[in-house]
């Protein structure tokens, strides 16, 4: 398998996909800035402590990372970030954007997002208000921050087979292998539950006297709820009885509602003829005097029934206290205990076969678990091999001439993303064994590795803009020469922001950003000031000779500026 199929383009070929702008308001030691990006490569410079990663921290907060209250610079009530982001056509985010109803007009995207002071945050995209996750994902596919801690990353192996997925672009083999896995841990849970209780076949006689009992008790549904509610009825039958002898002598009795609308309606029908108004008072007297003779007889059934209500409330009081007697036994809900207890009874009695039967089930799920991890494993080895080659030519560049890096792929048990345990090998002289990464690389070999693995990366993703904070971080010289080098390519393929302190990063730079801290009556005071090419010679000076630039370190500046731009 080869890796996925690359999409990047040059920027001449490209256009500026990017982030263009940023605005940053009472965020940390920064009270407001306000930024503007170019394309290819630019370099956030400046002196330790003057803001430089802050101003990243705010990116990453815009993408979707965790916000807190602390963020809120002091005195403020909130802090604000909005960044203004161009992405390409290809990009995976606009499908995000239809997926989620987020308008795109101009083909842009204005991520805004605040915190207050106690804590609430808020995210907008193009004005939409949405989630944090939302933001998280929008922000994936606009924006890769490489952090300073992230070459830690290459240190713990859990971390190197997404690499290889990413890669081989495995989402679907993946979510394959993790539905038979899945179904795999569920027919062996259920197995193990049965060995568990295998003890319960000592049992059997019990649980088939229980099951007998439920059986014979003929249990209707929702029976226990409509007994409570008759025996409620038939304890007040004292007051019922009087209640509606009351009613029933109301309507019948002498002098009762019975005899004044039947002698109202006789009144009425002898002059119904005279007036139709007569008529109608007659029709409705009469329809009221037959309903009400309906109430009287049903009133007077009701009052029979109540002569045997005293044999009744015996019988439902018996009945309950079986049922409630049953309750104690097996469970509240009787239906779902005998479907239990006839399931249990059942299986002890065809216990070996039963066995056998999940124990052929869990086979059969280990094995299609197997085969979708083996597939897994194949296209894995074989991107592997590819990554190989691609990662030792990235590191030849990177002044690692000598280095042999291997990945070793071993199948073991099912576990949570496959079969396989993999490896990241090196050995970075000749004659050296090769040897777990994180055993032998410095830090200086591991900033190059993840850089080498970076433009790799960037080459099979749609994202325009990647971010280094101090990537550089422990080489100097020829090595600092080859990652300034290596930068500038990338940064002919997509927006490349990074944070540096080598002045030979500065010097093979597009676009510099100076970020200086100045302490005022009234605190700390953050700037940013775009450098122009004498500008840029200075700071490239600055930090060739230290505070004192002399007309010789601006010299050594230019030469080293002319010397990278070959």
């Amino acid at each position: 398998m080869l890796l996925m199929k690359p999409i990047r383009v040059l920027r001449s070929e490209r256009g500026s996909f990017m982030l263009t702008h940023l605005t940053i308001r009472n965020f940390a030691i920064i009270h407001a800035v306000d930024i503007d990006f170019s394309d290819g490569m630019t370099v956030l410079c400046g002196e330790t402590g003057a803001g430089k990663s802050i101003i990243i921290d705010a990116i990453e907060l815009l993408c979707g990372g965790r916000g807190s209250a602390e963020y809120v610079q002091h005195g403020f009530d909130k802090c604000m970030i909005e960044g203004l982001f161009y992405p390409s056509k290809n990009s995976s985010v606009w499908q995000l954007l239809t997926d989620y109803d987020i308008d795109a007009e101009e083909n842009s995207i204005i991520l805004a997002r605040s915190i207050s002071s106690d804590g609430k945050s808020v995210c907008r995209i193009n004005g939409k208000m949405m989630p944090v996750t939302v933001a998280r994902l929008i922000g994936n596919e606009l924006v890769d921050i490489h952090s300073q801690h992230e070459n830690q990353f290459l240190l713990e192996s859990k971390n190197y087979i997404p690499i290889l997925d990413r890669l081989a672009g495995l989402g679907t083999q993946l979510n394959d292998y993790k539905s038979a896995y899945n179904h795999y841990l569920e027919a062996k849970q259920t197995y193990d539950a049965f060995i568990e209780n295998s003890d319960d076949v000592s049992q059997l006689d019990y649980f088939q006297f229980q099951l007998e009992q439920l059986q014979n008790a003929n249990i209707k549904e929702n029976e226990i709820e409509e007994l409570e509610i008759q025996l409620r009825r038939l304890q007040q039958s004292d007051k019922l009885i009087q209640q509606l002898h009351v009613a029933h002598d109301a309507l019948q009795n002498d002098g009762g509602a019975l005899t004044g609308i039947y002698q109202a309606r006789r009144a009425l029908e002898q002059i119904s003829n005279i007036d139709e108004a007569y008529s109608n008072w007659f029709s409705k007297l009469e329809s009221v005097y037959y309903d009400l003779e309906d109430s009287a007889a049903e009133l007077e059934a009701e009052l029979e029934k109540f002569e045997q209500s005293g044999a009744e409330l015996v019988q439902v009081e018996e009945r309950l206290s079986d049922l409630y007697t049953l309750q104690r036994k097996v469970g509240n809900d009787l239906f779902a205990a005998q479907h239990d207890l006839s399931q249990k009874v059942q299986q002890l009695l065809d216990f070996d076969s039963y066995k056998a039967e999940l124990e052929q089930q869990v086979e059969l799920a280990k094995k299609e678990a197997y085969a979708c991890g083996e597939v897994l494993s194949t296209a894995r080895m074989s991107v592997a091999k590819n990554l190989e080659a691609e990662v030792m030519a990235q590191l030849t560049d990177l002044y690692m001439p000598n280095v042999t890096f291997e990945i070793a792929i071993s199948n073991g048990e099912l576990q949570t993303n496959g079969i396989d345990k993999v490896e990241f090998l090196i050995a970075t002289n000749k004659g050296e064994l090769l040897k777990p990464i994180a055993k032998v690389a410095s830090g200086g070999e591991l900033s190059r590795i993840m850089l080498a693995l970076k433009v790799i990366f960037t080459k099979y993703t749609s994202i325009d803009t990647i971010i280094f904070d101090e990537i550089d971080t422990g080489v100097s010289g020829k090595v600092a020469e080859s990652i300034a080098r290596k930068m500038h390519i990338l940064g002919e393929q997509m927006q490349v922001l990074a944070i540096t302190h080598l002045p030979q990063v500065v010097a093979m730079s597009d676009n510099q950003i100076h970020v200086s801290k100045t302490t005022t009556e009234n605190g700390v005071l953050v700037a940013t000031k775009i450098l122009n090419d004498s500008q840029k010679e200075n700071e490239v000076a600055q930090m060739l000779s230290g505070t004192h630039v002399t007309e010789a370190a601006m010299d050594n500046a230019r030469a080293l500026i002319s010397h990278m731009k070959q």
